[in-house]
């Protein structure tokens, strides 16, 4: 088999819009046989002479720019392989899959055709096995004569816009083909997601043997869920539809199952036990009831997870953090209680310091309130470093009184206080210096003014 280099000049004009790429046009006894272009950022249109290449077996330029309508291919009748899979194709004609009688897998996803649907040339390509066409604005229905099409293993025609009711052909297809287990020549793979699919899931359907994938979901249908004749399911997807009654058994009993999708939907009733292996995703079946022992993995309450907290739980979370609340508040304030009855001790004790020398002289806080007019500002002398001085008239003997606030002393500051009692005790001529304490009782037990008179 050779390159492109030994094809005819017949075949090297068909394909001179791609001269530069011709790596991948291969060519056998001076004919094409296969053409392998895929993203290989070709743009154009495809020239209706490819419709003359009878010896082509694979046609393969999916991912380019390839533009205007598909060619009519109705004489290549040892084509097996078309994709044509993103691309720029406007539309497909009529008849194009006529002739087409090798054909065994096509892919026309993601192409911005103009609406259209499958017609009966399809059964022609007797062999098919594998036809996808997502999001190629397919319209109307998924016809009745699939089913004559006995080799169909694929079909995938998600994101369409399908209405019909799922064909009753597959009743057919599903006994016919049992029948055809050993030689893997039946259907496996059933994608349509994202469509409008009404009535009910058919039990045709469910009746093959060797599904392995179903997927359903975004549609409308309606009803219940059939029983599952497969033991091959891999997964099942059906959620967002209005399925009701409940989830067959069957489905529990099937060993390779990993993925059951049913949300948003209507079940209700018990769910069978399924293996922790499987993924059971459930939400949005308000009335599906899950038993104890279902098992699986699933993201609803009803399949599989936590159950939310009784009001009890919640009452006694709520209590227990009362309790925790209250006594870290008491040992706060049993340490204040504590910090504040030192600080007074000490006060006390330095107030005791003085009391108890004889030369000291002991009056009433009444007294020097009274001598000092409730220390008026009018009466004030100096003013120092850790108080105020206030002149006074005691009993006709005029006198000092030195108000000092106890929270801007320190301990250092408390012995300097002390020490100037004692140097204006011995050195004061107008009379001995008397140590006088003055404590305002405030909330949390604080005292705070020292006073010296002299």
């Amino acid at each position: 088999m050779a390159k492109t280099r030994n094809c005819t000049p017949y075949a090297a004009f068909v394909f001179f819009f791609l001269f530069y790429l011709l790596d991948g046009v291969i060519c056998s006894r001076g004919r094409v046989i296969a053409i392998n272009l895929a993203q290989s950022g070709i743009s154009g249109s495809l020239s209706p002479v490819h419709g003359n290449l009878t010896s082509l077996t694979s046609l393969q330029l999916e991912f380019n720019n390839i533009y205007d309508p598909l060619p009519r291919l109705s004489k290549l009748y040892s084509l097996q392989k078309i994709y044509l899979q993103s691309n720029a194709f406007d539309s497909i004609p009529s008849g194009f899959f006529i002739g087409l009688s090798s054909l065994q897998g096509i892919s026309l996803d993601d192409l911005p055709l103009t609406p259209w649907s499958l017609s009966q040339d399809i059964t022609s390509a007797t062999g098919l096995v594998y036809f996808s066409a997502i999001n190629a604005c397919l319209t109307r229905l998924i016809p009745d004569f699939l089913g004559s099409l006995l080799s169909l293993d694929i079909i995938h025609l998600s994101y369409n816009q399908l209405t019909s009711p799922l064909p009753s052909s597959f009743a057919d297809l599903s006994s016919r083909n049992s029948s055809l287990i050993t030689s893997n020549l039946v259907l496996e793979s059933f994608e349509v997601h994202g469509n409008s699919l009404t009535s009910i899931m058919p039990q045709s359907l469910a009746a093959y043997l060797s599904l392995r994938i179903i997927d359903l979901s975004n549609n409308m249908l309606q009803g219940p869920l059939p029983s599952f004749a497969s033991k091959s399911f891999i997964q099942l997807l059906l959620c967002n539809n209005n399925l009701t009654g409940t989830i067959p058994d069957s489905l529990a009993h099937i060993h390779i199952l990993k993925i059951l999708d049913v949300n948003n939907n209507n079940l209700n009733r018990n769910m069978p036990k399924f293996r922790t292996s499987v993924k059971v995703e459930t939400d949005g079946n308000p009335n599906l009831c899950k038993n104890s022992d279902s098992g699986g993995e699933s993201s609803s309450p009803t399949s599989g997870a936590p159950s939310p907290p009784d009001k009890l739980s919640i009452v006694g979370i709520i209590i227990a953090m009362v309790v925790l609340v209250a006594c870290s508040v008491g040992l706060l304030l049993h340490h204040l209680k504590r910090k504040n009855k030192k600080k007074f001790e000490l006060s006390i004790e330095s107030a005791n310091a003085y009391r108890d020398e004889p030369q000291s002289l002991h009056m009433s806080i009444k007294a020097l309130k009274t001598t000092t007019n409730n220390f008026s500002e009018d009466f004030i002398l100096d003013k120092g470093g850790f108080g105020i001085i206030y002149k006074g008239n005691l009993s006709g003997t005029l006198i000092a009184v030195k108000k000092s606030i106890y929270d801007l002393m320190s301990q250092n500051g408390q012995q300097e206080f002390k020490t100037e009692i004692d140097v204006l005790r011995k050195d004061l001529t107008i009379g001995k210096g008397f140590f006088a304490s003055y404590y305002v009782r405030e909330k949390g037990w604080k005292f705070d003014e020292t006073l010296a008179t002299y």
